[in-house]
């Protein structure tokens, strides 16, 4: 005769920051466990982990991905396994992922000091902005633009109303195209 002393294994699979990103981002998958003493770590699919052998990889997928793990416990065999998904949006190219402000107040606050485009998987941009009269104030074509910051060739300018174009091109190929006005607020 001989004892037989149970293993009792738990898991919980926790995602470290979000469970839905944008195509490029990442996310941390954590497998706590408990009971046991040592633990192997086997997760799939690996192509989009940094490291399929540990407690916690993180895992970059480009469309919607089931990770599961086998966690094994090195000193008895005992294994359990457990499944999280992350889901991944393909943001369109609309509105809200691709966004232009109404207003801003460049006083240097470090909030809102800034008028730019802001987006999601943009890839091309052409953004310019225009005075009362009609006068080029700010215009670029960079994509990774700080933004206009409500000065004209060092001139800070008067609060009013700007007129601005936008033209952007997204990652899945599609034309956001839009025009308005921006307060200009001090």
């Amino acid at each position: 005769s001989f004892a037989v002393t149970p293993v009792n294994l738990s898991l919980a699979l926790v995602v470290t920051g979000k469970t839905t990103i944008c195509p490029g981002e990442s996310a941390v998958i954590t497998a706590n466990t408990t009971g046991g003493s040592g633990y192997a770590y086997d997760w799939t699919p690996v192509n989009t982990l940094d490291n399929a052998e540990i407690a916690a990889p993180t895992a970059t997928p480009e469309i919607t991905t089931d990770y599961t793990v086998v966690v094994t416990d090195i000193n008895s065999g005992c294994t359990i396994t457990g499944t999280t998904t992350i889901t991944v949006i393909s943001p369109d190219c609309i509105d809200p992922f691709i966004f232009v402000p109404s207003a801003f107040s460049p006083n240097g606050d470090n909030n809102n000091d800034f008028f730019r485009v802001r987006g999601i998987n943009m890839t091309e941009l052409y953004f310019v902005v225009w005075d009362r009269w009609g006068g080029k104030i700010y215009e670029t074509d960079e994509v990774a633009h700080i933004g206009w910051d409500g000065t004209l060739n060092g001139i800070i300018s008067t609060p009013d109303a700007y007129a601005w174009y936008a033209r952007v091109r997204c990652g899945n190929g599609k034309i956001w195209e839009k025009k308005g006005n921006v307060t200009l607020i001090r």
